[in-house]
């Protein structure tokens, strides 16, 4: 009875903590107390099942305790309902109280942030502490959603406080929204402090770059190789992807410029700076193109250069060659100096397609549309160039010619020379006086009839010589004095030649002659010998038959002395003819035909004696 008039009376001064506390208490009493209802409760049971006498009034107390058990359970459940709904509303104000002394907090800490700093540092550190705040305003937002959910509660289960949970919601929530315009507005002005130092950092990073790139590109720069213009290039060209790769970046500061500019009209020197960003962008990108294109031109002159360098080094080593004036003294250097000229021919030949390439290069660089800024000296060098290959071309030409007729005249001068010695051996053999031994006269003759035949056939030779030379007098006046002396030589040797091949043959025939008229005379003596013996014979005869036998005979040998002496006579007209038309051993012949003549008439006498000597003897 006792818990049922403590659950049953509520005392108004006592606070919710203070209820709880007695609530408590009385849980606990209870649950002691339910321990004592279970020892009842089994004792009744030991009476009943015991039979004992006061079963039936301990059943009935036992049934009564149970239904002050239940009630006071009931009541319990009422007390914790009760004691749960004034939980839940001074849960609600405590929270609101504290929501509330938290905003205030935040909106004093807010208000105490003052204007952003003027340099970025700080603007960022004060950025990140205010970011810091607003993480900080995190937890009064799930404050805020516990207050909402706690009024919810407050106002379904407890109706009669619906007007001051609603009153506290709408006070709560004013300051929560001016606690969150205040750092929204703390966080736009940060932000805009933030872009304003970004964008001016960032123009003044890319003014300052812009500076070193206009330096760079408005540096005089010199290339006087190909080398030395192609590092040039690739070093500008390593200038134009540093731009490339800054153009993100004047996007972004340009583009932040024109949003702060949007956000906030007021800032016309960040307009001004993003115009002038934007302008000198395009500025630097001219410039570069004029640049870049000045650098190629130049490369593309460097290397005009080296190919008219290598050219005339090529026309000069040329020049060099075709300065050697020698021709050749003799065929073989002739016909060397004239194959080492068509090598130079050849080579030259070669480099045709490299001088037209040359030239058609040097006209497309003078005549390119953007005007060459060495367009002059291109046109220069390239006519300078071509002009110095013709002159090496008409000099190659020229020397052709000189090598040409060399070699024409030292073949001639070969021919001539080998003509000469063939003459020369043929005039020793001509000259030879073989004809003055009379043996094998036959055959020597027939050897000199083969030479005279030789020689027939060698005039034709002596006839194409003259014609060779007769035309190199022509076509090369200079050696004409020279031929014409050869020529002059050749003839007369020729002539002595054929002279000394005729005088010869003459003289092999007088030799043939002599020999025919010795052989003669050599008879004839032979056969006066044998009349001197038969003259000169002592034997006169024996009797008068023998003698006129003998005189017969002698006169037999007068006769044949008659018809020696006229053989005689007619070997001496004979030689005397041979003398007469000059014979070169006309002496000999002589000698011969006055010893046959005197052998003739020697035996005259020995006749007569002879017939003095028969006639006496008969």
């Amino acid at each position: 009875r006792d818990k049922e008039k403590m659950l049953r009376s509520e005392e108004p001064e006592d606070s919710v903590d203070t209820a709880k506390r007695k609530y408590e208490k009385f849980v606990t009493d209870l649950s002691a107390a339910s321990k004592r209802l279970e020892t009842i409760d089994a004792a009744a049971e030991e009476l009943v099942a015991a039979n004992h006498s006061q079963a039936a009034k301990a059943t009935a107390r036992r049934q009564q305790l149970r239904q002050q058990w239940d009630r006071l359970l009931r009541l319990k459940q009422q007390k914790e309902k009760s004691l749960e709904g004034a939980s839940s509303v001074e849960l609600f104000n405590r929270t609101c109280d504290e929501a509330l002394d938290w905003m205030s907090e935040k909106e004093q800490q807010l208000a105490a942030g003052g204007a952003p700093a003027a340099d970025l540092r700080t603007v960022r550190s004060l950025q990140r502490r205010h970011a810091q705040l607003e993480r900080e305003l995190e937890p009064l937002r799930e404050k805020v959603n516990t207050v909402t959910l706690l009024a919810d509660s407050v106002k379904s289960q407890y109706p009669t406080e619906r007007a001051n949970v609603e009153g506290r919601q709408k006070q709560l929530e004013a300051a929560w929204g001016r606690c969150r315009a205040q750092a929204a507005e703390r966080r736009a002005r940060l932000e805009s402090a933030v872009g304003h130092q970004v964008f001016a950092n960032g123009a003044r990073q890319l003014q300052d770059w812009m500076q070193k790139v206009r330096e760079q590109v408005a540096s005089e720069v010199h290339a006087k190789d190909v080398a030395t213009a192609a590092e040039l290039v690739k070093q500008h060209q390593e200038l134009h992807d540093d731009i490339k790769a800054h153009e993100d970046e004047f996007t972004e500061v340009i583009g932040l410029g024109k949003q702060l500019v949007a956000s906030n009209p007021a800032l016309t020197d960040v307009a001004e700076t993003a115009n002038l960003l934007e302008a000198e962008q395009k500025a630097i990108v001219k410039e570069w193109q004029a640049k870049d294109l000045h650098l190629k031109q130049c490369l593309q002159l460097q290397s005009f250069n080296r190919e008219a360098d290598q050219i005339d080094a090529s026309s000069g080593a040329h020049e060099a060659f075709l300065d050697y004036n020698h021709c050749g003294s003799s065929v073989d250097e002739a016909e060397a100096l004239l194959k080492r000229h068509e090598e130079l021919e050849a080579r030259l030949t070669a480099q045709d397609e490299r001088l037209a390439a040359f030239a058609q290069k040097a006209h497309s660089l003078a005549n390119q549309k953007d005007k060459h800024y060495a367009a002059d000296h291109i046109t220069a060098r390239r006519a300078a160039v071509l002009q110095r290959r013709d002159n090496v071309r008409h000099a190659a030409a020229e020397r052709r010619r000189a090598l040409l007729a060399s070699l024409a005249h030292q073949q001639f001068v070969a021919a001539t020379e080998e003509l000469q010695a063939w003459i020369q051996d043929k005039t020793r053999t001509a000259k030879d006086q073989s004809y003055r031994d009379l043996a094998n006269l036959e055959r020597k003759l027939q050897k000199h009839e083969a030479f005279e035949r030789e020689l027939q056939a060698n005039e034709k030779q002596l006839r194409n010589v003259e014609s060779i030379g007769q035309s190199l007098q022509k076509s090369d006046p200079a050696r004409a004095t020279e031929v014409s002396e050869r020529l002059d030589k050749l003839h007369t040797a020729w002539e002595a030649l054929v002279a000394a091949s005729r005088d010869k043959g003459s003289k092999l025939r007088q030799a043939s002659q002599q020999r025919q008229h010795r052989r003669s005379i050599e008879d004839a003596k032979a056969r006066l010998v044998e009349l001197e013996r038969s003259l000169t014979s002592r034997e006169l005869g024996t009797d008068l038959r023998s003698c006129k036998r003998l005189l017969i005979q002698h006169q037999a040998l007068e006769q044949e002395l008659n018809q020696c002496e006229q053989r005689a006579e007619a070997l001496v007209a004979q030689g005397s003819d041979l003398v007469s038309s000059g014979h070169f051993d006309a002496a000999a012949i002589e000698r011969d035909c006055a010893a046959l003549l005197q052998a003739a008439r020697a035996l005259r006498p020995h006749a007569v004696e002879r017939r003095q000597a028969l006639e006496a003897s008969l």
